[in-house]
């Protein structure tokens, strides 16, 4: 096992430890000193070691390197512009209750706007998440992409290695025309189905898995009453082969990168639905969580794990 990776998992377990006896604080002071509910830590990728971690994992689940060259790029660009104010400056922290709401969008976006000028470059969770394991997806090459197509990520041309990722990340994300007076299995069954027919399969990757949460709504395309089924939030888990967990995701343009570190993928999907899902619960729009295509389970209406 490459040795970054080695040592940043002995220090997860000494920190549980840890935790148990006295309790630890976080390098961000905008939270409180106090030990984490999924018993994880987490980076937000700004030193070398952190991201070797990052790559390890990702050789590891067999991602090919050029997807892993340009996610590391990116991240290095976006931390050349933010990292002096991000929480975690190098290592891994505590990751609190309330460490992936604590970030100032504002503060971030200024301070990318203030080195770069513009926007351009930037990157959100789909693409986040499609860098780290799109080579690990296969899709049928003959499938036509159709309306709804609102993704605003296919219009940057330097997101893509190819005409091909283009077309697997709008086969993987696009809209999925839905209606209104259907169930959440219905929803999660039309999604499936989608992929079925655009030859979407995530068969064959076993340590690394695509998170996506999808959500039902109208006035989403075009200001058009058609409901469409859309992706709002995509993450990636990787199985390490330790007994860790790993989740990369990019909250929103504006956030930084965080690397989750958890002591099984339990704690993973429950900090997933704890984050993502929690405040939809008194809602209309029910969240559909995906693993790779697998529906977490539903009970009662709510999202389990």
């Amino acid at each position: 096992m490459n040795k970054s990776l080695n040592s940043v998992l002995t220090f997860v377990t000494t920190l549980c430890l840890i935790l148990l006896v006295t309790g630890c604080g976080t390098q961000n002071s905008k939270t409180e000193s106090q030990g984490s509910p999924y018993d994880a830590v987490y980076s937000n990728l700004v030193d070398l070691e952190s991201q070797d971690v990052l790559r390890t994992a990702l050789e590891e689940a067999g991602v090919q390197k050029p997807y892993i060259d340009a996610l590391l790029e990116n991240i290095i660009q976006y931390n050349a512009a933010t990292g002096d104010i991000l929480p975690v400056q190098s290592g891994f922290a505590v990751f609190t209750e309330n460490a992936a709401s604590a970030y100032d969008s504002t503060k971030l976006e200024r301070k990318w706007k203030s080195k770069y000028g513009n926007l351009t470059g930037r990157r959100n969770c789909r693409l986040t998440a499609f860098e780290a394991m799109g080579s690990l997806i296969s899709y049928d090459t003959a499938s036509q992409v159709t309306e709804p197509m609102m993704l605003v990520e296919i219009n940057d041309s330097s997101v893509f290695q190819s005409d091909s990722d283009i077309r697997q990340f709008t086969l993987l994300f696009n809209g999925i025309e839905s209606s209104e007076n259907i169930s959440v299995s219905e929803q999660a069954e039309q999604i499936n189905e989608y992929w079925r027919q655009t030859g979407i399969s995530f068969q064959g990757n076993n340590n690394i898995s695509l998170i996506s949460i999808w959500f039902n709504g109208s006035d989403i395309y075009d200001d058009s009453d058609q409901y469409i089924l859309h992706c709002g939030h995509a993450a990636v888990l990787i199985h390490t082969k330790s007994e860790g967990v790993m989740l990369l995701e990019k909250l929103d343009y504006n956030f930084p990168y965080q690397l989750i570190i958890f002591p099984g993928e339990e704690q993973a999907l429950k900090y997933i639905v704890d984050f993502n899902c929690a405040e939809n619960n008194d809602s209309e729009i029910v969240p559909i969580v995906f693993v790779d295509d697998r529906l977490l389970k539903m009970e009662n209406g709510l999202l389990v794990y």
